[in-house]
């Protein structure tokens, strides 16, 4: 198992557990960021970017034991 902090911006953090913005979570061995998203429920459309110790990352991109990640919601304005 490996263990990732992440951080919710915006609006996500009502998809964490007690409406958080910050949680750790507990995924297996090889687990890649689309799980990650997967496993706390974000649906399609609500990230709009993942960034992993500080740099964007793919769905498809490994996760490590101790990353931390932040997942941005959408923004929009006028």
């Amino acid at each position: 198992m490996l263990t990732v902090h992440v951080r919710a911006h915006g609006n996500l953090r009502r998809y964490f557990p007690g409406g958080h913005e910050e949680a750790d979570f507990r995924l297996p061995e090889g687990s890649r960021v689309a799980d990650l998203l997967a496993h706390i429920g974000l649906p399609d459309g609500e990230v709009w970017m993942v960034g992993v110790n500080d740099v964007l990352a793919q769905a498809e991109q490994a996760l490590a034991d101790g990353d931390k990640v932040d997942v941005f919601a959408p923004v929009a304005g006028g």
